[in-house]
């Protein structure tokens, strides 16, 4: 009676909530997943830009730099030019102040002369002197005060072209002053834009994260639903689980007895060579697309999981040194540690495979045996 009143409980779960939720959810994800990849593809593309930012405000800086040595260098040109001109400017007024007392002494010397030669001979060869040295002072004294003049002259015009080019300077660092400002604010608006898209990009995959995670549990759930065997199932597994108590204590009595794992064709003898030359460890059985694959004796699973390039392995543990070993499941419906007697389903062969294929090895103490006598025979 509780095992049909099992049964009638087991064909009557119902899914559709599930479904439309885990619908649902694989919708939002989807929609997580484009809006994270626009995002990231505008951050790449904002780093991009944020990236020749950084080079123009770069390169803004070092012309600044380049700008701001010159400037020091026509500081120093000005600075030069105001000291050649301050020492031209005392030479000239040292040579005018001496040309003004020679001239003054030559003027009074003209002054005191007598009017007429004749006064004294002294007095006239005086005044010639006087005249003669007049006549060759005055044009050299002028020559070197119109010399100093002209330097200053050309000083002055220097002066002022480097500070026509100090003035151009200036207004080359104002306009890369005002670069450098604009280029920064704008390095500063993308980073804080970018800096965004991060937090958004973040949260979005922790949101799709988070629904996955949500989607993958009603998978999980919807799975085992889909794995809890039918009302007939059930009755067979109890009828199968009496079978256990028909058999042999032990593995190695129950030679003969066991039903063979797979309905199928037997297409590889233990110990003859495969395809490669190399000889077969298992007995080879080629089966129906989603044949059930059930357990010849009971045991203790061991091992339920991809095995490397072997794909899903099973491996049960049936007492006295003696493994059953399963190779080519596409899905099992057993776990590690679960204890499963004979004749229980263990997992499912390739639905959509042509003609899936099962090796069944057996191994006492680590080493393969022949299956083949502990079948019943054909």
């Amino acid at each position: 009676m509780m095992i049909l009143v099992l049964a009638f409980l087991l064909s009557s779960i119902q899914q559709p909530d599930e479904e439309s939720r885990l619908e649902d959810l694989e919708r939002q994800i989807e929609e997580r997943e484009r809006s994270a990849e626009e995002i990231r593809e505008r951050t790449e593309e904002m780093e991009d830009a944020l990236d020749r930012l950084r080079d123009q405000l770069a390169s803004t800086a070092s012309a600044l730099q380049a700008a701001e040595s010159r400037a020091t260098e026509l500081e120093q040109d000005l600075q030069d030019i105001e000291a050649r001109e301050a020492i031209a400017l005392e030479e000239r007024d040292a040579r005018a102040m001496e040309l003004s007392r020679v001239l003054a002494a030559l003027q009074n010397l003209e002054r005191s002369r007598p009017p007429a030669l004749v006064v004294s001979p002294d007095d006239a060869q005086r005044a010639a002197l006087a005249a003669v040295t007049l006549s060759s002072i005055s044009p050299r004294l002028a020559e070197i005060v119109e010399a100093r003049k002209q330097e200053i002259i050309d000083l002055e015009r220097l002066r002022s072209e480097k500070r026509a080019a100090r003035r151009a300077l200036d207004d080359t660092n104002a306009s890369l002053g005002e670069r450098r400002r604009l280029l920064q604010g704008l390095l500063d608006e993308r980073q804080s834009a970018y800096q965004q898209d991060r937090a958004e990009l973040a949260r979005v995959e922790a949101e799709a994260r988070r629904l996955a995670a949500e989607a993958s549990n009603i998978r999980e759930l919807l799975r085992r639903l889909r794995d809890l065997p039918s009302a007939e199932e059930v009755v067979e597994r109890y009828r199968q689980s009496r079978r256990d108590r028909q058999l042999p204590g032990t593995f190695a009595e129950a030679r003969g007895r066991l039903e063979r794992p797979v309905a199928g064709v037997v297409t590889g003898q233990f110990g003859q060579r495969d395809e490669v030359g190399e000889q077969r460890d298992a007995v080879q059985m080629t089966t129906r697309p989603g044949a059930v694959v059930t357990a010849p004796y009971s045991g203790i699973v061991q091992w339920a999981s991809n095995f490397g390039t072997l794909g899903n392995v099973l491996i049960i543990d049936v007492g006295d040194g003696y493994t059953n070993i399963f190779i080519g499941l596409d899905r099992f419906v057993v776990r590690k540690g679960q204890r499963v007697g004979a004749g229980e389903p263990v997992g499912v062969m390739a639905n959509g495979a042509q003609a899936p294929s099962l090796r069944f090895q057996v191994r006492k103490r680590g080493q393969p045996v022949d299956p083949t006598p502990w079948f019943e025979p054909s």
